[in-house]
């Protein structure tokens, strides 16, 4: 079961930094702020507090429409979530 759910977040964290970065590109302050408001539950649900800590960040960037600095934000978003995800994974072996 708890592969499942790992799988299941692995694909829901993806898809939702893609639409983050998409809805930053597009000027889309509210779908920005959505997507980084679950990135944040989800991430904090499964233990990956610094990827929750970072996608509270961007939310709150969003909510104040502070656009400077979030393609940084974003990209350090992505690579705590590779970081997470590897980090899972070899725990799962243990």
């Amino acid at each position: 079961m708890l592969p499942t759910l790992l799988a299941t977040f692995e694909s829901d964290a993806a898809r939702l930094l893609k639409e983050a970065r998409q809805a930053t590109e597009q000027g889309q302050h509210d779908n920005l702020r959505r997507a980084a408001h679950s990135l944040k539950s989800t991430s904090a649900t499964f233990g990956g507090l610094r990827l929750s800590s970072i996608a509270r960040e961007i939310e709150q960037r969003a909510c104040e429409s502070r656009l400077e600095g979030l393609a940084e934000w974003l990209s350090k978003a992505e690579v705590e979530f590779i970081e997470f995800m590897t980090e899972l994974r070899f725990m799962m072996k243990e």
